[in-house]
């Protein structure tokens, strides 16, 4: 069983804070008094921009390494058309065309150090094209560079390939008959070992296609030292002024402690420099706890420190609350949160929404406020959501969410024998743990801690979970085209497809599997409500809280407040929460383009007389099914609406006691207990979970 030490720690540091600041708890007065403590230093991040010289017009990174950057030119010098290309250009009175594939490139490598110095690599010559010993016709060779490493032994090492093609066609055949095409396309890939200036010292063929030219160079090349990738900076990109989606190159970590990389649009234009100050500040210090510093939090804590003058966040880890530091804020999953919340730990921060001039409660989801409350009180901020949900054809299940045990078992005996439920691959087990994400709370009563799995309620939901196999060997199953999702649902082998909404934008493309209308049903319930929601801030699952000990509650609802402000969930990568941000988002989503005409008219169908919609995007289902994706109807809007604003239920992490529960009935699939033994065994076990295995976890649904 899962013990966390620190959490403990930390739950009885806080405890104990709260309990002084109420007069509870009065700690022994120390022999001296401790100083007051210096203003800690606040890191600064400035970034220095020099533009690229050399008059090279494009200048491609293909490496970071210690000691700089290497990069990639390559210019039009010419054109090398062939002769019958020409001939045949002069006889239908026209120039020769050439979509690119004639033209004469020069490439060629240079090293830009960090200082904006530029060297060329003077031994260095492009792949050497590849001799027209067949005589094709149309012959054509290009030399494409798609990659570069460096060696253990500090040479340096590129990938790159010829693409050939022509016609092989015999004199006076046409390039294709009947039965036989003679136009040929080949791409033949090298892997080369070159000096420090460029000189080829060893060039490898290498079989395949780019997956496997690839891992061949990822297996011969060695790890950068001093190099890192955009996600592991400490600096806030928003901070410092520049644009993540410009940043072309690796980042150099120089030695005086900086960071430098390459930005530009198309090629690289300029270096850019960012170096770090620790600055000593008058500053008030909010302390932030979180086992989970991501890059997102910390780019986002960065920005807000730098747009202040007042505060600073400063983030920390748990052990800090073991050597006296309090925490003002903290950054944990949504389940902490609401257990923290519910002994006093946190702030409620309905006062705050209440107090604020901008901020209402009513503009968010009043369900999804509603699922985060603990007695009334919201201790958690709330951004976005994210659906767990089941995908059925509207046809067989209706237009609402949510059903029953039964009413799952009537829909699927419609189909006929032979058809399953769910995929091919879904085991009991599976089964098993989804109902009981959405029904654990009928069973196990958190305040008293006590279950009732010897129940009507859990022998339906146990009989109901034995209607799928025990098991699925993926390593032995004989894998066909038949047993995708698409194709089983198509052919009417599959009812439903378990789905995962992250957004509108994912509802958009959600269903296409089906040949007809769908509906967000759910998995089957107790009481019929199928659907579970995750709220996050950030990253997916954890959220921004107050403590309720801080003397700076207002300091830190100036950083707690932007996350439920209309401008950040704009940006959120999840459903939002805000009412108005998501009917704006939707109503953008179901916006139509038509296709129009050589005049600008638009196209009517020849059946309906409408406007023929144009599709904003293509898939590819199996069997090379295309597949046209179109805007969001009104009937797919109206689901994706009711989706969101009839989920009442928190996807909340209870793994620990549902594996108690899963270890306790793996009999009844096995046929050695009855689902009243497996049901006994499930109350017995979970009883015993419940009064002496909760040291250190959450249990709180």
């Amino acid at each position: 069983m899962r013990k966390n030490p620190l959490l403990l720690i930390f739950l009885a540091l806080c405890l104990m804070a709260q309990l002084a600041g109420c007069g509870m708890f009065t700690p022994q007065p120390t022999a001296e008094p401790e100083p007051e403590p210096s203003p800690e230093p606040v890191r600064v991040f400035t970034a220095d921009k020099a533009e690229i010289g050399g008059g090279l017009s494009a200048l491609r990174p293909v490496l970071t390494a210690e000691e700089g950057f290497y990069c990639l030119s390559i210019e039009k010098t010419g054109e090398e058309i062939p002769d019958d290309v020409v001939r045949e250009a002069k006889r239908k009175n026209r120039e020769p065309y050439n979509d690119g594939r004639y033209d004469v490139l020069s490439q060629k490598l240079w090293l830009l150090s960090a200082e904006g110095e530029l060297t060329e690599l003077e031994d260095y010559t492009a792949l050497s094209s590849v001799e027209n010993t067949e005589n094709w016709k149309s012959w054509s060779c290009i030399s494409e560079f798609q990659a570069m490493a460096k060696a253990e032994d500090g040479n340096l090492l590129t990938l790159e390939y010829n693409v050939i093609s022509g016609n092989s066609a015999p004199p006076r055949r046409a390039d294709m008959v009947i039965g036989k095409n003679y136009l040929e396309y080949h791409v033949l890939w090298s892997l080369r070992t070159l000096s420090f200036t460029g000189e080829e010292l060893d060039s490898k063929p290498i079989e395949g296609g780019s997956e496997e030219a690839l891992l061949a160079l990822a297996g011969a090349s060695a790890k950068q030292k001093h190099v890192t990738e955009l996600e592991e900076v400490p600096f806030s990109w928003e901070a410092v002024g520049v644009d993540p989606e410009k940043v072309l190159s690796d980042i150099l970590c120089k030695e005086d402690g900086s960071w430098c990389f390459l930005t530009g649009t198309d090629s690289a234009e300029a270096i850019v420099t960012v170096k770090e100050e620790l600055k000593e500040s008058d500053k008030t210090a909010l302390i932030l706890m979180t086992d989970s510093p991501t890059a997102l939090l910390l780019d986002t804590v960065s920005a807000f420190n730098a747009s202040r003058d007042d505060v600073y966040v400063r983030v920390t880890d748990f052990d800090a609350a073991a050597e006296g530091l309090t925490a003002d804020l903290f950054y944990i999953p949504l389940q902490s949160s609401m257990e923290m919340g519910r002994i006093g730990m946190l702030a409620d921060l309905y006062p705050f929404i209440e107090a604020d001039k901008e901020i209402r409660k009513e503009d968010f989801f009043p369900n999804i406020l509603s699922a985060l409350e603990v007695n009334g009180a919201l201790y958690t901020t709330c951004a976005g959501v994210t659906f767990r949900t089941a995908i059925a054809a509207s046809s067989l299940v209706g237009d609402k969410a949510g059903w029953t045990y039964d009413q799952l078992r009537e829909c699927w005996g419609s189909l006929g024998i032979g058809s399953d439920a769910f995929d091919v691959f879904t085991t009991c087990e599976d089964v098993l743990d989804a109902c009981l994400s959405m029904d654990l709370d009928s069973f196990v009563h958190w305040e008293s801690r006590t279950c009732s799995f010897q129940s009507d309620s859990f022998l339906k939901l146990l009989w109901f979970t034995g209607n799928f196999p025990r098991s699925f060997d993926y390593e032995h199953h004989s894998w066909a085209d038949a047993d995708n999702t698409d194709l089983r649902i198509r052919s009417g082998k599959q009812m439903l497809m378990e789905k995962v909404v992250c957004s509108i934008e994912d509802a958009v493309y959600c269903g296409y599997e089906y040949p007809e209308r769908i509906s967000f049903i759910g998995y089957p319930t107790l009481n019929g409500t199928g659907n579970t929601m995750s709220v996050s801030t950030l990253d997916s699952g954890m959220n921004f809280s107050m403590s309720a000990s801080t003397e700076l509650k207002e300091e830190c609802w100036a950083f707690l407040r932007r996350f439920f402000t209309e401008a950040f969930q704009t940006e959120t990568r999840f459903f939002p929460v805000s009412v108005a941000v998501f009917n704006r988002e939707l109503k953008e989503a179901m916006e139509v383009d038509y296709v129009l005409d050589v005049k600008g008219n638009p196209v009517r169908d020849a059946k309906t007389g409408e406007p023929v919609i144009s599709a904003i995007d293509t898939m590819y289902l199996s069997n090379y099914v295309q597949i046209y994706i179109y805007p969001l109807t009104e009937n797919k809007a109206a689901k994706v609406t009711d989706l969101v604003t009839s989920t009442t239920k928190l996807a909340l992490d209870n793994e620990d006691i549902c594996e108690v529960v899963k270890n306790s009935v793996c009999g009844y699939y096995d046929g050695s207990l009855s689902l009243e033994e497996a049901a006994a065994a499930a109350q017995t076990a979970v009883t015993e979970y419940l009064g002496f295995g909760a040291d250190g976890d959450s249990l709180v649904g």
